[in-house]
């Protein structure tokens, strides 16, 4: 509670990997004021969810599409919402959510990467940071200000790196990191993109930059008539 923020830690799916199961950007996916996640996600993190529920008055919406253990079958909620656009591997993402967020009046761009919201680190609807350069090409492509660093600097065991997006959220002004962002071999670079957008760095930690699936920052009574949201 030292920056204020009350953290929900989400529990393990049984569905993904290991190293990802509990990971925020493979379980839910938010869009404007409303949120996505699976039925069966529900299951093993009910109390969780209830907390995000009775806390923020989001819309939720959980759909009957069942994540995989493999790629690309575990990517079907990795998305990455830019202003009205979303960033995703359309053909495997979610029928459902791409169905809600085309509703909604938002476009889905096709993106090679699989894991999009672990990849970049979204400063604003208009600015990122990112090692990827598939994505880097494809967000400035679109009009997004785009920040490329290097690969490697996160941690996410067993693997050789995690990503940027993973390691970080942006929230009131201030770019938070699970560690130390300056223990990063691109943090001059990260330094200035933050500079750039007006953000002040906040360092969670004193050890290397983990990919623990991102930060996820919710907020306010959007919802009053508190409606749960749809399932599929």
């Amino acid at each position: 509670m030292q920056y204020g923020f009350m953290p929900v830690l989400m529990p393990p799916s049984a569905r993904l990997s290991e190293p990802l199961s509990s990971h925020p950007d493979m379980l839910i996916c938010r869009i404007g004021d409303e949120l996505v996640s699976t039925s069966d996600y529900l299951e093993a993190g009910e109390a969780e969810m209830s907390v995000i529920y009775d806390n923020t008055r989001m819309r939720m919406h959980f759909t009957s599409d069942i994540h995989g253990k493999v790629y690309p079958d575990d990517v079907i909620l990795n998305a990455l919402v830019m202003g009205k656009s979303i960033y995703a591997r359309e053909a495997s993402l979610s029928i459902y959510l791409k169905e809600l967020a085309e509703s909604r009046g938002y476009t889905v761009i096709n993106s090679n990467q699989g894991y999009p919201a672990c990849t970049v680190m979204k400063l604003s609807d208009e600015a990122a940071i990112t090692a990827d350069r598939g994505m880097y090409a494809l967000l400035t492509e679109n009009g997004i200000r785009a920040y490329l660093i290097e690969q490697g600097g996160i941690e996410l065991p067993p693997y050789e790196y995690g990503f940027i997006g993973g390691a970080s959220g942006v929230y009131s002004g201030c770019a938070y990191f699970i560690g130390n962002a300056e223990k990063h071999p691109s943090y001059d670079k990260i330094k200035e993109a933050l500079d750039k957008e007006g953000l002040r760095p906040v360092m969670l930690g004193d050890f290397p930059l983990s990919d623990l699936g991102g930060i996820l920052f919710l907020e306010g009574d959007v919802n009053d008539d508190r409606n749960h949201g749809d399932e599929q």
